[in-house]
């Protein structure tokens, strides 16, 4: 029963649990933690270190990690960015964005917009997946958008 809790083994389960948990948490950090947990599991399969041994290596190897490979593996599972960065820092929100709740005067609905989902209102209905223009801030607020009907030049050229 001794041999199911060796450190080797330890630190390899917490290493591909943090792995796993990175999953479902944003940031992507903790798979570096994970590779820190590993990196100390394949050393004590050769070495014999003492817990403050594995601890420095667990730090080390996590900071190596970190430092070394997040700006690397960011570029590569960051996938690519629709909006131009330089419209993200204008104060005023524009733009298209998708209905996925209702909009029904005067009561608000929501949209998907730049990968986040809004209320929003408008002066005219609007039903589910229907595509929009956002025309900045409603009256009073900065968490809900105010939205009205696409140009018809602009809804044209998204049906082709």
């Amino acid at each position: 029963m001794n041999d199911l809790f060796t450190p080797w083994l330890l630190w390899l389960l917490a290493g591909v649990t943090l792995a796993l948990l990175e999953l479902a948490v944003p940031g992507f950090i903790l798979i570096f933690f994970g590779a820190g947990c590993l990196v100390v599991a394949l050393c004590l399969l050769v070495l014999d270190l003492t817990l403050t041994q594995q601890l420095w290596l667990f730090l080390i190897a996590t900071l190596v990690s970190l430092i070394g490979l997040r700006r690397f593996a960011m570029r590569i599972f960051a996938g690519e960015q629709a909006v131009n960065p330089v419209d993200q820092l204008l104060d005023e929100p524009h733009g298209t964005a998708r209905v996925v709740q209702a909009i029904r005067p005067p009561v608000p609905g929501r949209v998907a917009w730049r990968g986040s989902f809004w209320d929003a209102q408008a002066e005219e209905d609007f039903e589910v997946d229907a595509l929009v223009a956002v025309r900045g801030y409603a009256e009073g607020s900065r968490s809900q958008l105010q939205v009205e009907a696409l140009p018809a030049a602009a809804v044209s050229a998204q049906d082709h």
